[in-house]
């Protein structure tokens, strides 16, 4: 594609048509320093330049070559910044990037291409990046590290699981690699694995709502304190995660006995909650909450196997925990594979539910 003759406009810098884009944005005071007075042909010199990106990024011929360069430190060293600054502090970066549309007539730009700001790096406690004035010089770009090869973020071995399930092996083996916060917490680790298969495995059950990030942090928030590690795993099939089974100790048992009801105080509720729950358990039963298994892993046994490993591991806990019977949770009816299981293991229905509907009028 050919470069034709400059032909722009004299008068305000014609970068500064970005910010006809930007209004919106939060920035309207460095967008009224930026524009003394807002010229009668701005909306036209903005419709130019959009119709020439938009005309090149469809693959047709503009009247030239559209600019939106991929700017990032070199506005910090055009405006004589450092590039610390601009790292920092979004305001600034943001406003290198301005002048620089003015000065250069860039035809587009992103507000800051610097998108290490120091806060989110140091918020997710990444260790694959090095930030300017704290980790490399205060005029030296952000850095990418790279360990070694034994210990690299990501591994060439590595890149059939990662095609295979994306997700899957960005949650379990590259954010704990190359972040120090979510090394932290398996457990937010862990539930959100499970949430990524709970929304695959239960999708085509009636009545179903996927989880959602907030739903996810609630459950974290709310059910962790009681989660029980040892009843709580995944199942993997060659080394990808294919199902999870949740089970809690029932905690409707030791709230039984603190026999809640309307004019007795919260406080003293709660406190025999925790008694008969922790110093004198009255708990007796497992409740399994959720199961799933992704739908291109059923039917070649890994729910057996994973019924298999619950039962395996619950008798060993008894002696210490009082736990003596298992309830299987809510199974359809119509999954006559999960009933077989749960009746080969010497289950009983013990209660059923149904659901009506009716046209409210």
């Amino acid at each position: 594609m050919q470069v034709a003759p400059d032909t722009r406009k004299t008068g305000p810098g014609p970068g500064c048509a970005v910010l006809n884009q930007m209004k919106s944005s939060g920035f309207s005071d460095i967008v009224e320093r930026e524009l003394p007075a807002v010229a009668a042909d701005m909306q036209e010199l903005h419709a130019q330049r959009l119709n020439r990106y938009v005309t090149a990024m469809r693959n047709g011929r503009p009247d030239r070559v559209p600019i939106r360069p991929f700017a990032a430190e070199f506005t910090a060293r055009h405006c004589g910044m450092t590039a610390q600054q601009v790292t920092h502090d979004y305001r600034q970066a943001f406003e290198a990037v301005i002048r620089c549309c003015r000065d250069y007539d860039w035809d587009a730009a992103v507000p800051n291409m610097v998108y290490v700001w120091t806060g989110l790096v140091q918020a997710a406690g990444l260790r694959y990046y090095a930030i300017p004035g704290i980790d490399v010089d205060e005029h030296t770009g952000f850095q990418y590290r790279e360990p070694d090869m034994e210990h690299a973020w990501m591994r060439r071995e590595e890149y059939d699981e990662f095609i295979e399930d994306p997700v899957a092996f960005l949650w379990t083996k590259w954010l704990p690699r190359i972040s120090a916060e979510y090394e932290k917490s398996p457990m937010r680790r862990d539930l959100a694995l499970f949430k990524d298969i709970y929304n695959q495995a239960w999708d085509d059950n009636w009545g179903f709502v996927p989880l959602s990030d907030a739903e996810l942090d609630a459950l974290i928030r709310d059910l962790g304190q009681y989660l029980e590690p040892r009843l709580a795993f995944f199942a993997e099939v060659r080394g990808e995660p294919a199902a999870f089974l949740l089970a809690f100790p029932d905690l409707n048992q030791p709230l039984h006995a603190a026999y809640p009801r309307p004019g007795k105080p919260t406080l003293l509720t709660l406190a025999q909650v925790f008694w008969h729950w922790k110093i004198r358990s009255k708990i007796t039963r497992v409740r399994i909450a959720l199961m799933g298994v992704r739908e291109h892993f059923r039917g070649i046994g890994v729910e057996a196997a994973m019924f298999a490993h619950f039962f395996e591991q619950t008798p060993a806990l008894s002696a210490e925990t009082g736990w003596t019977y298992a309830d299987a949770g809510w199974v359809l009816e119509t999954n006559e594979s999960m009933n077989r299981i749960v009746r080969a293991y010497g289950g009983d229905d013990y209660k059923h539910y149904r659901w009506y509907e009716r046209a409210l009028r």
